[in-house]
C-alpha cells in the first residue's frame, strides 16, 4: 500500500511495537499528542484517536507475550487502503 501513500505525497503508515514497560510510555507518548483516547470496545488495552490529518491506535495485548501495538496512519492514505482492500475482497469473493 506504500503506493498509495506516495499518490498523495505522504508516507505510509507506521506501526510501532513494544513490550509492556515501554507500552507504558508508548502510550503516554499517544496520549500527549492525541488526548485521552477513546474505548469503543469498552476495554482499557484498545485506544482509538480520530484527528482532522492522522489517527493512530494503541493496543495491548495481555497475551504470553504482553506485547504493546501502536499504529499511526493518514486519514486520506487510510481511506484510500480501505477501498483497495475492499476491492481485493470483492475479487476474492468471487472466485469462490
Amino acid at each position: 500500500m506504500e503506493h498509495i501513500a506516495r499518490a498523495h505525497g505522504g508516507e505510509p503508515s507506521q506501526v510501532i511495537h513494544a513490550d509492556a514497560q515501554n507500552g507504558k510510555n508508548l502510550l503516554k507518548v499517544f496520549q500527549a499528542a492525541f488526548g485521552l483516547g477513546a474505548h469503543p470496545e469498552g476495554t482499557a488495552s484498545q485506544y482509538f484517536w480520530t484527528g482532522k490529518v492522522a489517527s493512530a491506535h494503541f493496543f495491548e495485548d495481555m497475551g504470553a507475550n504482553h506485547e504493546v501495538r501502536g499504529w499511526i496512519g493518514n486519514n486520506e492514505i487510510q481511506k484510500d487502503y480501505d477501498h483497495v482492500m475492499h476491492e481485493i475482497f470483492l475479487a476474492a469473493a468471487e472466485q469462490l
